[in-house]
């Protein structure tokens, strides 16, 4: 993760959220996230719904936009 952190950075690209998952250890998690990824979901993140919308929170904070309001 760290060389695909530096590509995209060396491309300019600095303004799309890193997201990865999989079978990753905290210590792990923790160390990906203070490198640059914005988030990290292992098996036990399994609600679809709550990882759509941390994906779609991520991408609204890389773009700097407004977060989104949900009327009741």
């Amino acid at each position: 993760m760290p060389d695909v952190l530096a590509r995209l950075r060396r491309a300019g690209v600095d303004d799309v959220p890193v997201i990865v998952g999989g079978i990753i250890p905290s210590a792990d998690a923790t160390a990906l996230k203070a490198a640059g990824v914005a988030a990290v979901f292992t098996p036990k993140d399994f609600g679809i719904t709550e990882i759509i919308g941390r994906i779609v929170d991520e991408i609204r904070t890389a773009n700097q936009l407004d977060p989104l309001e949900v009327s009741a």
